[in-house]
């Protein structure tokens, strides 16, 4: 009765510490808005802290959690001009795991993902040889590198980790947080906004003065993350109720800002966590119980006020079926392709013909030609074989992130760290449940120790022999 009862209590004191840390990123949010400088502290401190939890050898979760934060963050450090490096959330995750792997000597690199990689390069040093100045490497070259970089790492940082279901929940926490910050910000805009013009472009004003394709697209992320905590949760807490009010408001913000991919990249999540939920009945049943409800209010409750607030701009807006001048930019990726089949024109070549990507998978074709092709077709077999050898609500989650990921690149190519970093979660040892537990063997295989005794150190030894090919997890929760 006591051990109960002093359960309880731990549970509703990290329901408490979640909710506070959660409502601080919304005033935080709407300040890094109006001070630039704050928002650019926060980032560097971010960063910062990344690379210090990249040296510990105990908690090796932690490099996820602080990764994470800085996927959700990314956005919100563009959108308030801090003073950093455009594409710092990408070259940041990737440091801060390579940095993990190296220190905690991580000699298991998955084949593929690096083939993946390793694919891309032939045509960037065909780029760089034609390159007529320095500024084509250090602008188009780094920027649509990072993407595909971010990604092969973050592949190869998960695949030697596990995470149990505690570790889960903190890792989407930290990917919440800051993706709330955002939302706040949006808000704060929309509701002080002088005036307000909705029409069926996406908007401005509502995105919080930033670009409405990539704010759409996280606030969508940080929406499916909510849902997904909330079906790992198996504690009766006020979290789950926390965490769908989270969810409905990520929604909506993402909703406003009439970039309709946020939202179609977030249902397409869902649908595939559904589909692999179907044998779970427990899992099931909580999902259905959950859409049913967002469903109703959706219609009943957040419908009609959008559109009262929108002037019927709303309904109009996402009724729309047209793919906002994508088929068309992606046509001419094709067109490139045909003209330049083995290599392609070389990363930033698209651009440079006056058009920004949208669409990765025709991208990668214009840039990378065959060799692009290739890559493509290498990484969805390795996310696949990844489902495959999962079970239960650990397979249901990766579907769930995979899906997702893969509709942010047909929606907004690799903008953001976002999708490299959601792929490369796939690639993760995910304990959830019974059926995705190992009924044995140990938990995680630490660097050297200092300091142990002669007996230890020739038990360390051994142990670590049995453990050589162990993904790695942290014994704290």
């Amino acid at each position: 009765m006591r051990e109960e009862k002093g359960h309880r209590t731990k549970v509703r004191r990290t329901s408490w510490a979640i909710a506070g840390v959660m409502a601080l990123h919304l005033p935080f949010g709407v300040l890094a808005h109006h001070f630039p400088v704050v928002a650019t502290v926060h980032a560097i401190g971010a960063l910062i802290i990344g690379f210090v939890c990249a040296t510990s050898r105990r908690h090796v979760e932690w490099v996820a959690y602080a990764a994470a934060y800085i996927v959700g963050a990314e956005v919100l450090w563009r959108m308030t001009d801090a003073t950093i490096f455009w594409e710092v959330g990408k070259y940041g995750v990737s440091a801060i795991f390579v940095v993990a792997m190296v220190l905690n000597q991580r000699k298991r690199l998955p084949v593929l993902p690096v083939l993946f990689f390793a694919m891309l390069i032939p045509s960037a040093l065909l780029a760089i040889m034609d390159a007529k100045n320095a500024t084509y490497i250090r602008s188009e070259l780094s920027s649509y590198m990072s993407g595909p970089l971010a990604l092969a790492v973050s592949a190869c940082f998960f695949t030697n980790l596990k995470l149990t279901k505690a570790q889960l929940q903190k890792l989407l926490v930290a990917l919440i947080c800051p993706i709330l910050a955002i939302g706040a910000a949006a808000l704060f805009t929309t509701l002080t906004a002088s005036e307000l013009n909705f029409t069926g472009e996406s908007n401005m004003v509502t995105s919080g003065g930033f670009g409405p394709n990539q704010v759409s697209g996280v606030l969508g992320l940080g929406g499916l993350a909510a849902l997904l905590f909330i079906l790992n949760e198996k504690e009766k807490s006020t979290l789950k109720i926390l965490m769908f009010a989270v969810l409905i408001f990520l929604f909506v913000q993402s909703a406003l800002t009439f970039s309709r991919g946020g939202l179609y990249n977030a249902a397409g999540g869902i649908g595939m966590c559904f589909i692999f939920l179907m044998k779970n009945r427990g899992g099931r049943s909580k999902l259905v119980f959950m859409l049913g409800l967002l469903v109703i209010i959706g219609y009943f409750v957040v419908l009609p006020t959008l559109d009262t607030f929108t002037g019927g701009a709303f309904s109009e807006r996402f009724s729309d079926t047209g793919l906002a001048y994508r088929d068309e930019i992606a046509r001419k990726d094709m067109r490139l392709w045909q003209e330049n089949p083995i290599f392609g024109v070389g990363p930033g070549g698209v651009s440079a013909r006056g058009r920004v990507p949208h669409t990765e998978v025709t991208r990668l074709l214009a840039e990378h030609g065959i060799l692009g092709l290739a890559s493509m077709v290498i990484f969805a077999i390795a996310s696949i074989l990844c489902i495959a050898r999962k079970r239960g609500l650990a397979r249901a989650v990766a579907a769930a992130l995979m899906g997702w990921g893969f509709l942010f690149l047909l929606d907004k190519a690799m903008r953001t760290v976002a999708p490299s970093f959601a792929l490369g979660l796939v690639f993760a040892t995910l304990l959830l449940d019974e059926e995705s537990r190992p009924k044995s063997g140990p938990t995680w295989r630490p660097g050297r120790y200092r300091g142990t005794s002669g007996t230890d150190r020739t038990s360390l030894r051994f142990d670590r022999r049995l453990r050589r090919r162990q993904p790695v997890v942290s014994t704290s929760n």
